[in-house]
C-alpha cells in the first residue's frame, strides 16, 4: 500500500513538473497592428499665374492731326489740318492760320476737353486777321501737360468759326492715340471703365482703323463718333481677343464735319478717347 502510494506521488509530481514547464515555455505572439496610413496629404498649389500686365506706353510720337472744319457755314467745309506731338509727345503743335472776314478780327486757338460741352476750353494763341491773307502765316503752340482728348476751336468775337474733326478729304485726315478714359486729365463728367490698354487710331478717307494691346480680353465694344457735349454716333463694332488686342476698321463717311472725336464704350462707359498726350 505504501509502494502504491509513492508511486501515485512520483506521477503527481512528475505531471505537476510537466505541466509547469509547459506553462513557463509557452508564449503568446502579439503581433502589434501597422499604424493606418493617415489621409494623403494633396500636393500645395502652385502660386496663381499672374495676369499679363498691361504694355508699357509706347514712347514714340502720338503725331496728332485733325481737320479744322469752317462750322458757321450750313454745310461745314474742311480746311486745313492741326497737328501735335509730331516729333515728341511735348504737346508742340502748329496750324497755318485760317482768316474768316473781317480782316481786323482777332482770332483765338483753343483746346477743349472731351464731353464737357466747350468749357473749360484752354487758350494756346492768339493771331489778327491780316491784309495778304493769301499767305496765312503758321501758328505755333504748346499745350499743357496731360492726356488730353477733345477737340481743337477758332473762336472770333466770342464766336466759334472753325473746328476739329475727321475730314471729308481722301488719304489720312484724323489720327490719335487711344488713351484709357480713366487716365484722361479732368475726366470726362460721365461713366468711364477701368482699362488701361493703349494703340493708335486713323482715318484714311472713309476708313477709320483702330489697334489697341492690353484691352480686357474676349470683350466687345461700341466704336462711336462723340461730341464734346457726349452726344455719341455708333458707327461700329470692335472686339478684343484672348490676349487683349484690339483690331477693327469701321466707315466714318458719315461724320465729317461733326465737331468731336473717337472713342470705345462698354457696358462700363467710356474704356478709351482718341487724343494725345503731353509728357
Amino acid at each position: 500500500m505504501i509502494r502504491s502510494l509513492s508511486v501515485l506521488a512520483i506521477l503527481f509530481i512528475t505531471a505537476s513538473l510537466l505541466l509547469a514547464v509547459a506553462c513557463g515555455t509557452s508564449s503568446k505572439t502579439t503581433t502589434n497592428p501597422s499604424p493606418s496610413p493617415g489621409p494623403t496629404a494633396s500636393p500645395s498649389p502652385g502660386p496663381a499665374p499672374s495676369p499679363s500686365p498691361s504694355p508699357a506706353p509706347s514712347t514714340a510720337p502720338d503725331n496728332f492731326y485733325a481737320m479744322m472744319y469752317e462750322v458757321i457755314v450750313r454745310n461745314p467745309i474742311p480746311w486745313k489740318p492741326i497737328v501735335v506731338d509730331t516729333t515728341a509727345n511735348n504737346g508742340v503743335g502748329s496750324m497755318e492760320a485760317i482768316y474768316e472776314s473781317p480782316q481786323t478780327e482777332t482770332y483765338t486757338l483753343q483746346f477743349c476737353p472731351f464731353a464737357k460741352g466747350f468749357q473749360g476750353c484752354m487758350d494756346l494763341a492768339t493771331y489778327s486777321g491780316q491784309q495778304d491773307q493769301n499767305t496765312p502765316p503758321i501758328i505755333n503752340f504748346t499745350v499743357p501737360k496731360g492726356n488730353w482728348a477733345g477737340a481743337f476751336q477758332l473762336v472770333a468775337l466770342g464766336t466759334q468759326d472753325d473746328a476739329s474733326s475727321i475730314g471729308d478729304v481722301p488719304g489720312t485726315n484724323f489720327r490719335a492715340a487711344m488713351l484709357a478714359a480713366a487716365t484722361l486729365t479732368g475726366g470726362t463728367d460721365t461713366a468711364v471703365g477701368a482699362e488701361t490698354g493703349a494703340g493708335t487710331i486713323e482715318t484714311t478717307g472713309f476708313t477709320t482703323t483702330i489697334k489697341i494691346r492690353g484691352a480686357k480680353p474676349n470683350n466687345f465694344y461700341k466704336v462711336q463718333f462723340c461730341t464734346l457735349y457726349n452726344s455719341c454716333n455708333d458707327v461700329g463694332t470692335a472686339t478684343s481677343n484672348g490676349s487683349g488686342d484690339i483690331s477693327a476698321s469701321v466707315d466714318t463717311r458719315t461724320q465729317p464735319g461733326i465737331v468731336g472725336t473717337f472713342a470705345l464704350s462698354d457696358a462700363a462707359g467710356f474704356e478709351y478717347v482718341a487724343g494725345f498726350r503731353v509728357q
